[in-house]
């Protein structure tokens, strides 16, 4: 049996009264309702601010007593971050709000190593991921490879860190970047090589780094040619590896200067990231 839609539902039909849909007006709230609404908002207001207080408060005891207990810092932070959101506690972190500078800064002037490592686990979580590009070049008997980085915060990190480490697969191989502190003079550096269990290899490398807009890029320049053949680190690797082309080694460095603490440095973009390039050729024949 078919049915006419135009029977079952007119809109030009009257409706009785009985028929009459319920009213949907709406009953305005009275001025007690209102200022009762009102007054859960401001008194939640409230709650936040305090907590956001105390949180600080606590920081900055943490940040600035000259005979703070060390072992006893992780445990304090971690309750301070409970009564924030991650992204608020990280901002209260990174936010000159103690004697017009971070809570970071103080950690790391006042040498406080385990209170900058708790800090840090919390900053990372609401860093954005770093972004690393490798492009593969047959030259010939040897391979190329060009790696770009963009490093996010990259001041910032190190400085809480002393070290970025990044690695990435090309020619059959695990390498790494690495970004640290060289504790034999005190200097920071940038060096690469080979993760185990790859297979050694004889390389030469540039890296550049690039600079603000006007500014040239700082360039470290590669060996003239393929002196040392890169191990991985692994125990007594000097004899095990002693009969490779020439001298066997776990990294190659180049030295980066003091820019790396200078306020404002030159060779990170407005939003602290670092762009680098490292230009690799691997050895075959």
């Amino acid at each position: 049996m078919t049915t006419n839609p135009s029977e079952d539902f007119d809109d030009q039909k009257s409706v009785g009264a009985g028929d009459a849909p319920p009213s949907y007006d709406t009953t305005p709230l009275s001025e007690s309702s209102s200022a009762t609404l009102q007054s859960s908002f401001f008194s939640l207001l409230f709650v936040a601010r305090q907590k956001r207080t105390a949180v600080l408060s606590r920081i900055r005891d943490i940040v600035l007593t000259p005979d703070f207990n060390p072992s006893s810092a992780a445990s304090i932070i971690n309750v301070c971050a409970a009564d924030l959101t991650t992204q608020e506690f990280s901002k209260l972190l990174q936010t000159p709000n103690i004697e017009d500078h971070t809570a970071l800064y103080w950690a790391i002037v006042n040498n406080q190593r385990e209170v900058v490592a708790a800090f840090a686990a919390f900053i990372s979580e609401c860093c954005p991921p770093d972004e690393i590009e490798v492009h593969e070049v047959k030259m010939g008997n040897n391979h190329q490879f060009v790696v770009s980085f963009r490093i996010r915060k990259f001041q910032r990190r190190l400085r809480i860190t002393h070290k970025l480490n990044y690695e990435f697969v090309a020619d059959g191989r695990i390498w790494f970047l690495r970004f640290d502190m060289y504790t034999v003079k005190w200097k920071w550096r940038v060096l690469y090589g080979v993760s185990s269990p790859s297979l050694p290899a004889c390389t030469k490398a540039s890296l550049k780094i690039e600079g603000k807009p006007g500014r040239k890029p700082l360039k470290l320049p590669p060996s003239d040619n393929f002196a040392e053949t890169i191990v991985p680190q692994e125990p007594d690797y000097f004899q095990k590896y002693s009969g490779v082309a020439g001298k066997p080694t776990v990294y190659v460095w180049w030295p980066l200067g003091d820019w790396v603490m200078y306020d404002n440095p030159v060779y990170v973009d407005r939003d602290g990231a670092l762009h680098a390039t490292l230009r690799l050729t691997c050895k075959t024949g």
